[in-house]
């Protein structure tokens, strides 16, 4: 083989950090293009890789005409779209299926838009790499990993320059470990003794004479220098006449050389096998800006619960499968994963967009699972009920029996209820408030897997008088499996399994304050050891503790604590069939230099503890100064040694944990550090406000394999339940749609192609153990199946027998498939019609022609965004384009479609409004929002702001927007679907005239029962005042300094940093000014 140097030219891009997206739009990103323009110009053999198709969309959104070229280049093969994903993303709080979603968009938008892909997962940038990536990326039919950030401080080292890294389940991918720094200039590149080295060593090692470097520039894209890019070419054109070639290249290409090299030469590569973490940066992030941890956790579980549900209506009844709906929201979700957002370690004005954008997600997630659920409830006959139906959903693919809170109008004037089965047995429950046409109550509901349970709720004279397991006396509750003490600190003292006779606890679980004062230059990014292994310095104090619910179905205790000025609830409970103890914990947080843990002083002992990584779990050692804070999804577990019982922790949200002693577990809840990094950061204040977490403590037998998977599965994955209506149904029993033979094997999606309208369900091994004639059951079968990777192409054949699916997988494995099933006999179709408008406003204008908009603000949509269909909540909206596009509210009938029972309303609104509706004289009004207006956002006490959510139900975001002027950047608008009931002898409706309401659509179904959330599908928070006031110290740390000031009003802080100068730009300090440090560092800028 020849002795090759790959370069790889790139300019990594940081969407958001110390800038906006706005910033990333309006300036980084036409530099990027332009500057990579101007280089393919001058040098021929000049290529490019640019990562996240995010990027590509936004320039394609806002630089149409630059966009065309960039296409050129691409089908030229000089513009190398790179890294396979949508965004650049964190890869170790994100699920495995979250991280698959990230591959399957980026890589169907670069097949889709440049007819090419790249086989590559591209990360310069991330802070430490979990054991499933490789796995995933495998999984994804993708051949190659890159990152140069190991050098930071990876925990093992820097394993090879060129190799194979395995993931989890043992499949591999190839890996390039050592491309040095992306931000750099090459004088000369076969002089260069880091390479060569590299090269000798692969050489002499391992039979490779390969190696692989990146050049460019960094944060904030751009290309690279000229004087590098002139240096390479200078080197590729001595190719004729020296022995080692210098091949300029897109990141995919030598993991396709890579993997056409013999078995042979394959076999003599290195080999990394499990995670690749850092010891210290990126431990911090784990937990830091800890309500993008808990509305990223929320999003996925609720993405996953509206997949299957609208699966199982589109098969039921052939309801139409909201794809682009779902594909706008997972997007949003996926672009917030980014390293710098996701990690906490942006600026604080990042977080009012990224968590907007939460929440605009959840909202749309909510609204596609209530609505799917509500069609397949159609379906399900409801009629013996005699009082209040109650719908309850199971997204997992086993039976479970829980307890299930739920709020329902009630019209009763009895304040007792009283609650049934199908069957007409009686179930446990209990009231917990009744009031103002309101009832609060909980019960034990047995729902079917991957289905529908309906429950009939009674008005009683007496409350339930059944009797469960479920006992309290003092401070002690219990049920049949476990017994928990409180103790006079309100703390859970002890947790024993009855079925070992075990006490799983040593000493008491407690919230624990640990100083944070270890100084960093990176706060949010990073824990330090010094920090980990200091004593606890205080726990919060106990003020109050008092029953709020007590019953057959569940018992739960009201803790409040104080510690300083941060105030501590914690909701402890313990419903009948559980076999482990919840937690909620909602915190006012205001103890700064200071880190929260949660304590898990075990009785059993073991010097390793099991994570669960997503795709399995694996084992890591007690803390060590090279590794100790350490990321986990969904639960962390201490085995005793004996392997006779152990003790497992779920989390629905905090990731970071560490192992200080054989028993010893420990959760990080908050990570509020000393150094504020830049006042535009304050991460000093950082999660001070609100915080809201839960955990579940889980005493077991055996060992992990004993239940907690299933069990954090459910922790994550609530049974969720829908006030409904009486009607008639083909379906006269308990529903399951899906279920698996074995639970170890766990249904990671279920969702519809992206290309087709076969079912696609993944499917992973949770045990570690290998697993054969495993058997899926979906619907009333299977007419044909086919295996597919993670990025929906079929990769073999499948095996089906008697309408059943039928697969072998390996230990930790993933699997993907391909279904058609066969059709349902008997479909009661959902029909869903458009109704035609009489248009006479304008809301949608083409790019310079925003003065055309007839909107009372001046602003409107940008029609070369706008779909020419919009699907929502079953509703099919279908937008005019033309002269007039919406209806500016009259009084005008419309003519309903026969059998209509439902009207949906697309609607911009430019204020806060009613929306009035009159059908055939009977009035009708609802409440709506301002279009413009934020959906959500949490506290930020650094800039004096408190969070809220709001419900709108949004069918559509335009992301920009136009007026008179031009281009509104990152000034979107959201479009609402509201929903009238109508009155059965209507067969019109008017809209009543309101100025600052526009409909752009209409659509009626034939769906009449009433269908609405009975239990919070995600957090509700209504706005509140600010009562937190920064004392002089944490003022100053959140103010700039007059340092700052000044070369600030030389040079802003959004200027970019090349146009300064080699020499600056490298180091970047003219505007990335951080940490105790920031001083000097400017005012040497400044005397030079």
């Amino acid at each position: 083989m020849e002795k090759r140097i790959y370069i790889s030219a790139t300019a990594h891009l940081d969407t958001t950090w110390l800038w906006t997206l706005r910033n990333t739009i309006e300036r980084y990103l036409p530099e990027t293009f332009e500057r990579n323009f101007s280089l393919f110009e001058k040098y021929p053999d000049y290529r490019f890789s640019f990562e996240g198709s995010y990027r590509y969309e936004l320039i394609e959104e806002y630089y149409p005409e630059a966009f065309e070229k960039l296409k050129k280049y691409v089908d030229e093969g000089r513009w190398c779209p790179a890294g396979s994903c949508y965004e650049n993303g964190d890869v170790n709080v994100p699920s495995p299926e979250a991280l698959i979603r990230n591959i399957l968009y980026g890589t169907l938008y670069f097949k889709d838009i440049f007819g090419k892909t790249s086989n590559d997962i591209y990360l310069p940038d991330c802070f430490g790499f979990g054991a499933a990536l490789p796995s995933v990326a495998a999984h994804c039919g993708l051949k190659g990993f890159v990152t140069g950030k190991l050098t930071w401080g990876s925990a093992n080292g820097v394993p090879f320059d060129l190799g194979k890294w395995y993931g989890n389940d043992g499949s591999f991918v190839f890996a390039a470990l050592k491309p040095g720094d992306y931000v750099r200039s090459f004088p000369s590149i076969r002089d260069n003794k880091e390479c060569t080295d590299k090269l000798e060593d692969n050489i002499k090692k391992y039979d490779l004479p390969w190696t692989y470097l990146y050049h460019g520039a960094g944060d904030r894209g751009g290309a690279p220098s000229e004087y590098s890019v002139k240096n390479v070419s200078d080197e590729i054109k001595k190719n004729d006449v020296s022995d080692i070639k210098v091949l300029p290249v897109s990141s995919s290409r030598i993991f396709d050389d890579l993997s056409a090299l013999p078995k042979e030469n394959i076999e003599k590569l290195p080999e990394w096998r499990g995670e690749l973490l850092m010891t210290e940066h990126g431990t911090g992030s784990y937990t830091s800006r800890a309500i993008g941890k808990r509305w990223n956790r929320r999003n996925e579980q609720l993405a996953d619960a509206a997949e299957k549900a609208a699966v199982c209506a589109h098969y039921l009844r052939g309801y139409p499968y909201p794809r682009k709906a779902f594909e706008q929201a997972w997007k949003r979700v996926i672009a917030h994963q980014f390293h710098d957002d996701i990690t906490g370690t942006s600026i604080m004005e990042c977080y009012k967009k990224n968590w907007n954008d939460y929440a605009a997600s959840m909202n749309m997630f909510a609204g596609e699972y209530t609505a799917a659920l509500s069609a397949v409830c159609g379906d399900i006959d409801t009629s013996f009920c005699e009082g209040v139906p109650v719908a309850v959903n199971n997204p997992l693919q086993w039976r479970r029996k829980e307890s299930v809170r739920v709020t329902l109008g009630w019209k009763s004037e009895k304040e007792n209820a009283r609650v049934f089965d199908r069957k007409g047995n009686e179930v446990y429950s209990q009231v917990v408030k009744c009031e103002g046409g309101r009832i609060e109550l909980v019960f034990s509901a047995d729902v079917p897997s991957g289905g529908v349970a309906v429950y009939d709720v009674h008005p009683s004279d007496e409350p339930c008088s059944l009797k469960s397991t479920l006992a309290v006396k003092d401070n002690v509750i219990e049920n049949e499996f476990i017994k928990v003490t409180i103790n006079k600190n309100g703390d859970i003292s002890h947790i024993v399994d009855k079925k070992t006779g075990v006490d799983a606890l040593a000493s008491p679980v407690r919230p624990a304050l640990i100083d944070n004062t270890e100084y960093t230059y990176w706060p949010a990014w990073e824990i330090k050891y010094k920090d980990i292994i200091k004593p606890v310095s205080g726990n919060p104090k106990l003020t109050g503790m008092k029953f709020i619910e007590n019953g057959p179905s569940r018992i739960a205790f009201e803790i409040t604590k104080q510690s300083g000025e941060s105030v501590f609830r914690q909701i402890v409970s313990l419903d009948d069939k559980a076999k482990y103890v919840s937690v909620f914990n909602e915190i006012d947080w205001r103890s700064p230099a200071t880190l929260l843990k949660a304590i898990f002083n075990t009785n059993a002992k073991n010097p390793e503890a099991t994570y669960d990584i997503g795709l399995g779990s694996l084992k890591r050692p007690n803390n060590s100064e090279k590794l100790y804070e350490v990321p986990a999804q969904n639960f962390a577990d201490i085995t005793d040694e004996s392997g006779k019982f152990g003790l497992s922790v779920f989390s629905d949200s905090r990731q970071g944990w560490d192992k200080p002693a054989d028993n010893l577990l420990r959760l990080t809840c908050i990570n509020t550090p000393k150094g504020s990094f830049r006042w535009e950061c304050s991460q000093h204040l950082m999660d001070f406000g609100l915080n809201r977490f839960s955990f579940g403590i889980y005493p077991h037998s055996g060992g992990s394999e004993n239940g907690s998977v299933q069990y954090s599965c459910e922790f994550n994955q609530p049974l969720a339940a829908f006030e409904t209506d009486n009607h008639p149904g083909s379906i006269k029993e308990d529903f399951s749609f899906f279920s698996v033979s074995d639970d170890s094997v766990c249904v990671r999606a279920l969702k519809l192609s992206e290309k087709s309208d076969s079912i696609i369900v993944r499917f992973n091994e949770t045990e570690g153990k290998a697993k054969t004639g495993v058997r899926f059951k979906i619907g009333e079968g299977i007419d044909s199946a086919a295996e597919v990777n993670g990025i929906e192409e079929k990769t073999g054949d499948a095996v089906t027998q008697n309408g059943e699916l039928v697969f072998d997988i390996g230990a930790n494995c993933l699997k993907s498939f391909a279904l058609t099933l066969k059709p349902k006999e008997n479909k009661n179709e959902y029909v869903c019609t458009p109704v035609e408008l009489p248009y006479n406003a304008k809301v949608m204008t083409e790019n310079g022609r925003g003065s055309e908009a007839t909107t009372s603000d001046g602003v409107s949509l940008p029609l070369e965004m706008m779909p020419d269909e919009i699907l929502s909540g079953g509703a099919l909206f279908r937008l005019r384009k033309g002269e007039k596009d919406a209806v500016f509210c009259e009084n005008r009938a419309k003519v309903l479609p026969d059998g209509s029972k439902k009207l949906h309303l697309l609607v911009l609104s430019t204020q806060k409004t009613k929306l009035k509706v009159v059908f055939d004289g009977v009035y009708a009004e609802k409440s709506i929002g301002k279009s413009a207006d934020k959906i959500g956002a949490w506290d930020l006490y650094a800039l004096g702001e408190t969070g809220f959510l709001s419900r709108e139900p949004v069918a559509f975001e335009a992301t920009h927007t136009h007026d008179a002027n031009g281009d509104r950047v990152c000034e979107g608008l959201y479009l609402f679907n509201y929903t009238f009931d109508i009155p059965s002898h209507a067969v019109s409706f008017i809209l009543l005239q309101s100025p600052d309401v526009y409909v752009l659509a209409a659509s009626t179904d034939c769906d009449g029962h009433k269908f609405v959330s009975a239990t919070e599908l995600y957090d509700t928070l209504e706005k509140r005042d600010c009562t937190f006031n920064l004392s002089g110290s944490l003022k100053r740390a959140a103010s700039p300094l007059a340092v700052e000031k000044l070369v600030y009003k030389k040079i802003p802080p959004e200027t970019s940093w090349y146009k300064y100068g080699e020499k600056e730009a490298r180091g970047r300090q003219i505007t990335d000014i951080f940490g105790d440090k920031r001083a000097q560092i400017i005012s040497k800028f400044i005397k030079k």
